[in-house]
């Protein structure tokens, strides 16, 4: 009788803690990861919080959430650690520009500073047009949340019969005062033309102050572009 007492009594004790302790399966304890809506590189750093919105359906390893890159960009982030924000929310950008700003990692014959105007106009979702000077990029996106966001544009350029086509990446915060505190990446995604001597790989940096003028405001500089062409013999090794 106290044998079959000590058992009855061993047994309730098991089975309250393999309640407490929950399920023994591992797909019933693990969790979701959480989508972090920011990444650099390889790493995806700076979770936003919550999930949201689509949001939810970017936890399946994506590289960059549901960022979709050419080769070349993708290469040139992880080489340069560019910082990529995600979300179905960026802030309103629209607006003209002063640019003001420097190229922070770049090769060794193309150094100089940033002294341009921007535009960007036509925002609806996920799209935005940008043109600086008399240059208009096509097919941008634009993706974020709450203030911070980062965009995504490409650019044909024309230098002496050799076409150069180019990504431009702009990653940043929509200040209080309605300006844009940005880091860029600009990379060479592709060529056409008469291209001898002009190099095949290329990307720089930058970091620039998007202030907002006047919309009407004809103020043109005679440039420092913040998109720019990639000269001939341009040097493939970092400093």
């Amino acid at each position: 009788m106290k044998k079959s007492l000590v058992n009855i009594i061993l047994f309730t004790a098991l089975a309250t803690v393999g309640l407490n302790c929950g399920s023994l399966d591992p797909k019933e304890n693990s969790k979701k990861p959480e989508y972090s809506n920011g990444s650099s590189g390889n790493n995806n750093t700076g979770n936003n919080g919550s999930n949201t919105g689509n949001n939810e359906d970017n936890t399946s390893g994506a590289k960059y959430g549901t960022w979709n890159f050419d080769a070349p960009t993708e290469k040139a982030i992880d080489d340069s650690n560019f910082e990529i924000v995600d979300g179905p929310s960026p802030p309103n950008i629209e607006g003209k520009y002063h640019v003001t700003g420097k190229f922070t990692d770049v090769f060794e014959n193309y150094k100089s500073g940033i002294d341009s105007i921007f535009e960007f106009y036509n925002q609806q979702g996920a799209n935005v047009q940008m043109k600086e000077n008399q240059g208009s990029g096509r097919g941008n996106i634009i993706k974020g949340l709450g203030d911070n966001f980062t965009l995504n544009g490409t650019f044909k350029i024309d230098v002496d019969g050799c076409i150069q086509e180019n990504s431009m990446l702009i990653t940043g915060r929509k200040t209080f005062h309605n300006n844009l505190d940005t880091k860029g990446l600009q990379v060479l995604t592709g060529l056409s033309g008469d291209c001898e001597d002009y190099p095949t790989e290329a990307w720089a940096t930058s970091e620039a102050y998007f202030e907002k003028i006047d919309s009407k405001s004809n103020i043109y500089k005679s440039m420092s572009l913040l998109i720019k062409p990639f000269p001939k013999n341009y040097n493939q090794h970092h400093q």
